[in-house]
């Protein structure tokens, strides 16, 4: 769909960091959309360029201790960090590596990766960011998710997953109890300004509504 079989077919060479199918899964999940839906995506070759390094191929063997950043074939940068026997690609785990191919190497990893902000909108930055997994979920359970890829400008605050986590153990309730609480989408929309983009350098010393 996204026309980018001939080129992961040339000479390369590449490494590519493929999600498992569980991962897209996940992000459709995530996303409150269809998998024919993600194939109609506008910025879909970027996504998947995202996930592609051309110029190297670069085995697991090849990695040093600690982070390091590498260019996509999209643009922009990957984090990629070995720790403790395991490796990373910014918020993915790597599964499997070294899928050996005749023009590069493919690396299996968890999770679906998204560009970051500029040619993503407030929901995929959200599930790009990796600690907003909850606020996702109930994004898509109070079906916002639509009116939040909207033109906006929205400013959003968005509570991290440890957040939802201490309100949970607050509140005595699980996280599939808030999901079906009939004032979700209330909730939720506590946390939007709609009409506006709103920098913390916009801001004024004092209280303001």
């Amino acid at each position: 769909t996204a026309k980018l079989v001939d080129a992961l077919k040339g000479a390369g060479p590449f490494t590519v960091f493929a999600p498992t199918d569980a991962a897209f899964e996940a992000a459709l999940k995530a996303l409150g959309i269809t998998a024919e839906q993600l194939l109609a995506k506008s910025d879909l070759a970027e996504i998947l360029k995202y996930h592609v390094v051309a110029g190297a191929k670069v085995m697991s063997t090849d990695l040093k201790s600690g982070k390091q950043e590498v260019e996509s074939l999209q643009g922009s940068k990957l984090t990629v960090e070995v720790a403790d026997g395991k490796v990373t690609v910014n918020d993915a785990s790597v599964a499997a590596a070294d899928v050996d191919t005749s023009n590069g190497v493919i690396h299996i990893i968890d999770k679906v990766l998204l560009p970051p902000s500029g040619l993503a909108d407030i929901v995929d930055t959200a599930v790009a960011a990796g600690n907003f997994k909850t606020l996702a979920a109930a994004l898509t359970t109070a079906k916002l998710v639509d009116a939040l890829k909207g033109a906006g400008p929205f400013t959003v605050f968005a509570p991290t997953n440890a957040a939802f986590e201490e309100t949970l153990k607050a509140l005595g309730m699980t996280a599939e109890q808030l999901l079906a609480k009939s004032d979700l989408a209330e909730i939720l929309k506590y946390h939007v300004v709609a009409g506006a983009k709103v920098m913390s350098t916009d801001l004024k010393s004092g209280k303001q509504e």
